[in-house]
């Protein structure tokens, strides 16, 4: 029994390991340059980004879901292993902003003294709950870390970077049990079966392989704003605004002293001004600009129109009149659903100024006076009230209205 549990033992002392002791040079993995690629509207950037070794630093407002921002980098490789760049190694515990990588070449190798151009993608992905804003806004710091890895001579096993101090172990310890071997071999006269056992094992080789890890890290902070208007804005101007429109995001344009043409991107609005600086981005609201209001009487119009809005989308849409001191409104573009309360409120008009003469029939309800003053109501939703010279506004059977 002795004589296999001796054969096993010189067999492993003689196994021909070769550690593989090159000592990863991860300064040679550097960040050249960081430049934008594409973005969303609503991406702020408040610095620009920087790159310096293999640290990144970004910093950004973004402002609704799906907002995101693409940067492109130049990663130079100068070592003389190739690196892998691992696009599901991507660590971070972010609930809100996704990060993602993708590659020029569709392959994520760092060729060994080469650059590469690596794309990092940053997503607001899932929306902020609205108790966790504070003042409309929402920070989040983080720390996230892109692992690179490199492999060396591998053969058949691997282990990750031996320390100095354990390959010199190692070292002492086949030393120690070489020499135990050649006493026993002595003793026994073994020679022969040694002799065997060597040239076997020169036979095998079996090789360790170094894995160089190297880490990225990115200094991540973006702010969420939280800008969303709810409540009610009235307006009496041109502009064409529908039902289910974001009055948080678009151009307007401003001719002849007032806005009257609403853009849902800046290359819509640049095509028909032929003028950029003709088109204001909505930063916010549309409520920052002339023609829009919180309060009706602070329009001095008699004629107006009002909507609904819930999270800077509008909901509903109403055109208004005055009648002496009261305020009358009537719903449209909601497919007639407020037809008969419209017919209602002209007719109560009728009822109190006999000079607005009524007209009816199967699709509309109607009453008109002299000099182009009428309100009406259609059974598809369209709603309009006019004031004298035909001054008024309009709510389409689509949605759409305008003054």
């Amino acid at each position: 029994m002795k004589k296999y549990i001796l054969l096993i033992f010189l067999f492993m002392i003689f196994f021909p390991f070769y550690v593989n002791a090159e000592i990863c040079d991860n300064d040679k993995i550097t960040i050249r340059s960081i430049t934008i690629e594409n973005k969303s509207d609503n991406v702020e950037i408040i610095e620009d980004a920087t790159a310096t070794g293999k640290m990144i630093s970004l910093k950004m407002n973004m402002e609704e879901v799906g907002d995101g921002i693409q940067y492109k980098l130049i990663v130079r490789n100068d070592s003389n292993a190739d690196y892998e760049l691992n696009k599901n190694s991507i660590l971070t515990d972010s609930s809100y902003i996704n990060y993602s990588l993708s590659f020029d070449d569709n392959s994520n190798i760092i060729k060994a003294n080469s650059s590469k151009i690596v794309y990092l993608k940053v997503e607001y992905a899932n929306e902020v709950p609205e108790d966790l804003f504070n003042n409309n806004s929402f920070s989040e710091n983080k720390t996230v870390k892109i692992n690179l890895s490199s492999e060396n001579n591998q053969i058949i096993g691997t282990i990750s970077n031996p320390k100095t101090g354990a390959k010199l172990s190692i070292i002492f310890l086949i030393i120690v049990l070489g020499e135990i071997s050649l006493i026993i071999i002595r003793k026994k006269k073994m020679s022969k079966l040694m002799v065997l056992i060597i040239g076997t094992s020169i036979m095998i080789p079996i090789s360790v392989f170094a894995l160089c890890n190297v880490e990225i890290k990115v200094e991540s902070n973006i702010q969420i704003i939280n800008n969303k208007f709810t409540g009610t804005i009235y307006r009496n101007n041109k502009i064409p605004l529908s039902n289910g429109m974001n009055i948080g995001k678009g151009y307007l344009v401003k001719e002849n002293d007032s806005y009257n043409k609403y853009f849902k991107t800046k290359e819509e609005c640049e095509a028909y001004t032929n003028q950029s600086d003709k088109c204001e981005k909505i930063n916010n609201s549309i409520i920052d600009f002339d023609g829009f209001s919180l309060e009706s009487n602070s329009l001095n119009a008699e004629r107006y129109l009002r909507h609904d809005i819930e999270n800077n989308v509008i909901k509903n849409t109403y055109v208004c009149f005055k009648d002496g001191a009261e305020d009358y409104c009537m719903k449209g573009g909601d497919n007639g659903e407020s037809y008969e309360t419209n017919s209602q409120i002209i007719r109560d008009y009728n009822s109190r100024h006999s000079y607005c003469s009524m007209s009816t029939s199967t699709n509309s309800t109607g009453c008109s006076g002299s000099y182009g003053m009428s309100h009406n109501t259609f059974i598809d939703g369209k709603v309009e009230s006019f004031y004298i010279f035909s001054y008024g506004c309009t709510i389409e059977s689509n949605g759409s209205s305008y003054c």
